[in-house]
């Protein structure tokens, strides 16, 4: 019998499929994974088939056509079935990250959906109120909203459901519609290098697995600079030469220009990039030239593990440590543990590298879910950089007139600069101060929206970076009046400013988030960096992640212990891994590197470790802690977020939710409290955290606390969740 009606996942955030029937003139040409139109509600909306039936209790609609792109394969369908069930996300928003974007160029123009207008209307529209408030007052070009807007808050607005492109496939695709240009920079790279004894021991082990052709996960574990993305290249040489495909997770876009300026040296076919900053026109022809095999290597960032990919062979996420892998936000996922499902699914080799691995991938190594193979030493011509800490809570210390920098640091960078040498300082807190005050009566300007305070920004004013609400900075303290109100603390403006007064001689530039939603920004930077163009560069993380810059022989560390402020139990780890990451960026080329970090906690074990590069000393240490609170990788961890316009309201709702699971077997709670940020975008946030020992009774309590529906608020859960504020 032929089926007559499907069940088709829509890119909303509810986790139903709706039923529909086949109108007689399709029968027999859909199929599970096809992309079809359908009415929903008083509109029309586009989804995926996963499912053909033959009948149905109810009285349905028909769907209305189906698209001419082929459908969907049975793995990946099984992979975002998994994704879905595993993280309680939406299926319709995961799975339309398996189909391509729509063929069009940044002069299409976005609009609120009917979800984003409500959003508006309800006063729910956290946390994207301004992006959605310029759309409120009608269509607007991708051109015209990147002036403003980065390409984050695109992203997740799509993946929301709140805006759209009218007429494009499953609008709101999660690879976003708009936002930066598509970074084009190349280094030329013409040397052949040799691997090291340690690189030809780990580059056999992973052919090994390659020619198996079977699943298998391998932690690749590797100091910086001891020649991780070599093993990358030569184990997807092999494989492309075997006639198949390789897929490659990279945590930022930041990182694909200089891995495709490699990459397309060893492919024998083009290299397809996949993030956010392409235009929906080259992502278009970067789906295709997959699609048809015109490209045998794929490198994407964090929704590049959906991409369908003919013949894939070889699955590698490079910095798999890295948080830019969890999205936190409806649908939730990690890519990286996504990304090891797809290569059980698949039955083919994952390659997980990092030179501070996850405490979970380092634990599943340890009791042999994953294998582990060690790079030990740099190829480099010199050791590990000269690590040296400078105590800033000491007061003996001596400073220069700008409080935040040592004498000792300024000294060293001073000689850097006079050498030829370049350096990089890493502070991550962007803008020029956190906050303003008032002297008088110690008032700070918070944001009207959310429970934080402004930050400053020198040309733009004071910024919320949760809400983007921004007002000038006022010339008296609105609380008292007084005069003598000004910023206070440190940003990466200030810090720009202050190396650039202090070497005049010297070219200092800036890269965060605010320099990079520029057109060509990236770029520029990269080229001028390879050029020795510019002596010093001031930045946040994003300077930590892969960055190879031969020249750099100094990196300054300023408040290296930032993390540890922040109520997560992963702060520690964060700590370690950024002071290793960031310092791992000095020395990579032929002159000897040097590191000065500044502490205020040189004590903390997070940090002397960091400075010792002692990894498993490390793990060690924190796995003692996590091991006696059941944290993971010991336990499974869920968290209950409940919002909402009224904080009584909320916090009763998330009392009532944490009530019902108080005699629940196998579950301890902690809380419920008010979140570390309670109020964002004018919605109050309560949340509860939920430990269990096994996935299974997690995720029964997480959804039972999800069905629950209280007047007023939303709950939203997420699964292993990576960040609590």
């Amino acid at each position: 019998m032929t089926a007559s009606f499907v069940r088709v996942a829509v890119p909303r955030p509810v986790e139903d499929v709706f039923h529909y029937r086949i109108p007689d003139h399709l029968l027999g040409r859909i199929t599970p994974g096809h992309v079809v139109t359908a009415p929903f509600g008083k509109r029309t909306i586009t989804g995926v088939v996963m499912e053909l039936v033959e009948e149905v209790p109810l009285k349905v609609r028909s769907v209305l056509s189906v698209s001419p792109i082929p459908p969907i394969e049975d793995d990946l369908l099984e992979l975002a079935r998994w994704t879905a069930s595993y993280y309680q996300s939406p299926l319709g928003l995961i799975v339309r990250m398996c189909v391509p974007p729509p063929g069009r160029s940044g002069s299409s123009k976005f609009r609120l959906t009917e979800d984003g207008r409500s959003a508006l209307k309800d006063d729910t529209a956290d946390p994207f109120g301004e992006l959605l408030a310029a759309l409120k007052r009608g269509p607007r070009t991708a051109a015209h909203l990147e002036k403003k807007f980065s390409s984050d808050e695109f992203e997740r607005c799509l993946e929301a459901g709140l805006i759209e492109v009218p007429g494009s496939p499953l609008s709101g695709h999660a690879a976003g519609e708009a936002a930066l240009a598509a970074p084009s920079y190349r280094r030329d790279e013409d040397t052949v290098h040799t691997l090291t004894r340690d690189q030809k021991r780990v580059l056999g082990s992973i052919e090994k697995s390659v020619d198996g052709g079977s699943f298998s996960v391998t932690l690749l574990q590797g100091v910086t600079g001891s020649g991780k993305t070599e093993i990358y290249l030569r184990a997807a040489k092999k494989v492309i030469n075997m006639g198949q495909s390789v897929l490659l997770l990279v945590p930022e876009i930041s990182l694909t220009p200089l891995l495709t300026s490699r990459l397309e040296k060893i492919a024998k076919s083009s290299v397809a990039v996949m993030h956010s900053a392409l235009t929906a026109a080259q992502k278009r022809s970067s789906w295709e030239n997959v699609r048809e095999g015109r490209a045998r290597l794929v490198i994407g960032v964090r929704s590049g593990v959906f991409v369908p990919v003919p013949d894939l062979g070889l699955i590698i996420v490079d910095e798999e440590h890295d948080a830019s892998f969890r999205q936190e936000e409806t649908p939730s996922y990690h890519a990286r543990d996504v990304a090891v499902k797809r290569g059980q699914i698949q039955g083919l080799p994952v390659i997980l590298g990092s030179a501070t691995p996850s405490l979970e991938s380092y634990r599943n190594s340890e009791v042999g879910k994953y294998r582990r193979l060690e790079l030990p030493e740099r190829v480099t011509p010199h050791p590990e950089p000269e690590i040296e800490i400078v105590n800033m809570a000491d007061p003996e210390v001596a400073r220069t007139e700008n409080f935040f920098l040592s004498d000792r640091l300024m000294n060293v960078l001073k000689e850097t600069v006079d050498g030829g040498s370049q350096a990089m300082l890493f502070l991550n807190r962007r803008g020029f101060s956190p906050f303003i005050l008032c002297p008088d009566c110690n008032y700070t300007v918070p944001c009207p929206n959310c429970a934080v305070t402004l930050t400053y920004h020198r040309k733009r004013g004071m910024l919320c970076h949760y809400c983007g609400h921004l007002q000038p900075l006022p010339d008296e303290c609105p609380n008292c009046q007084g005069t003598r109100i000004s910023p206070v603390g440190t940003g990466t403006q200030r810090l720009e400013s202050a190396i650039a007064s202090t070497l005049p001689e010297a070219v200092v530039e800036r890269l965060d988030r605010d320099i990079i939603v520029k057109k060509g920004a990236l770029q520029e930077i990269y080229t001028r960096m390879d050029r020795n163009e510019i002596q010093v560069l001031v930045g946040t993380q994003i300077i930590a992640k892969g960055h190879d810059f031969p020249n750099v022989t100094l990196v300054g560390i300023l408040n290296a212990e930032q993390a540890l402020d922040f109520p997560d139990f992963r702060s520690s780890e964060r700590t370690y891994q950024l002071i290793t990451q960031v310092s791992g960026r000095a020395g990579r080329g032929v002159k000897k590197g040097r590191v000065i970090v500044q502490s205020y906690f040189p004590g903390h074990y997070s940090v002397s470790l960091a400075l010792d590069g002692d990894y498993r000393a490390f793990y060690e240490a924190e796995v003692l802690i996590r091991s006696e609170l059941g944290y993971p990788p010991f336990g499974r961890m869920g968290r209950v977020i409940v919002e909402g316009a009224r904080e009584e309201t909320v916090q009763n709702a998330c009392t009532d939710i944490a009530r019902h699971h108080s005699d629940t077997k196998d579950i301890r709670l902690l809380g419920p409290s008010a979140a570390p940020l309670p109020r964002i975008l004018n919605r109050y946030r309560w949340h509860l955290l939920l430990l269990a020992s096994d996935h299974s009774t997690l995720s029964k309590a997480l959804r039972s606390a999800r069905e629950k529906s209280y007047k007023g608020v939303r709950v939203h859960v997420r699964v292993d969740p990576y960040h609590l504020m």
